[in-house]
């Protein structure tokens, strides 16, 4: 019997810090200082692309970019607006018939 208190009191605990992470995971989505800016590492990581490749879109001013100092910034809502205009429609070769 005692084994069955100590689990119980086992997954309370456990729901009361789920419970509580939940609530931490909302207030970062929400919270307007969430990250809006990556750097290259991060914004390459984001597209799927090489570091290198994304300094060559950059450089054709196909990705706009913000250069601090000696540091370059990318926004994360360009990098997504990228990707959207850039998503290739595959047709389905059995549509076509």
């Amino acid at each position: 019997m005692e084994e069955i208190f100590a689990l119980i009191k086992a997954f309370n605990r456990l729901e009361e810090r789920v419970i509580a992470l939940t609530a931490k995971v909302d207030i970062l989505v929400k919270s307007p200082f969430r990250k809006i800016t990556l750097d290259e590492k991060a914004a390459s990581k984001l597209l799927g692309i090489s570091e290198r490749t994304l300094a060559t879109l950059r450089s054709e001013g196909k990705i706009p970019f913000i250069k601090i100092h000696r540091r370059t910034l990318y926004r994360t809502a360009d990098l997504y607006r990228y990707l959207k205009d850039n998503v290739q429609k595959n047709e389905n070769p059995l549509e076509r018939e």
